[in-house]
């Protein structure tokens, strides 16, 4: 079982739960149930130590249920008319009161905008090598910003929906390592 006290969640991906609909949500099965979205930290069949989702260790009896895609972005994610799979489990036919959800996102935003956001060029570097802020182009890093809290508060307005059965629901997200020039 792990660490005292501590049970692995169960992990599932959305496209493996089948028309019948989510294994058992009976309690004495799985007390807790949580979303994950997201990009490649919560997406499941690559390998294992990569995921996150594999870590989470519960009191209770938990199923994770990962609707994640690898190298997914919050740009994707959020435009709700091409993320059917976390409208689906956010819907009153096929969804569930969700206890959680968690999100992960916006690493591979500020990748795929890596070359706009770093001035790698000579001709693009400051003057004094010293100046590190320099090495940015400041209104391209906050605009990607913006766009990734753009993301986050569109999925909340998804989960919120007046037919959402789990309107209100907490969303949990993780942060990134800070980098260091």
């Amino acid at each position: 079982m792990g660490r005292r006290g501590s049970i692995r969640a169960n992990v599932l991906r959305l496209e493996d739960v089948g028309a019948g609909g989510f294994p058992s949500t009976d309690p004495a099965f799985h007390e807790h149930m949580i979303l994950a979205e997201g990009d490649s930290w919560f997406s499941i069949g690559g390998f294992p130590p990569a995921n996150l989702l594999y870590g989470l260790r519960f009191r209770r009896l938990t199923m994770v249920v990962s609707c994640a895609k690898p190298g997914d972005t919050l740009q994707n994610m959020s435009q709700i008319a091409r993320n059917r799979d976390y409208r689906r489990a956010l819907s009153t036919k096929f969804g569930q009161p969700w206890d959680l959800i968690l999100l992960s996102g916006g690493g591979n935003d500020l990748i795929d905008a890596a070359n706009d956001i770093v001035r790698a060029r000579p001709s693009r570097r400051p003057r004094d090598p010293g100046a590190a802020e320099g090495y940015l182009n400041k209104p391209v890093l906050a605009g990607v910003l913006d766009d990734i809290c753009t993301g986050f508060r569109e999925l909340a307005r998804v989960r919120d929906r007046t037919d959402s059965p789990a309107r209100g629901r907490p969303i949990v997200t993780h942060t990134y390592d800070y980098a260091t020039p």
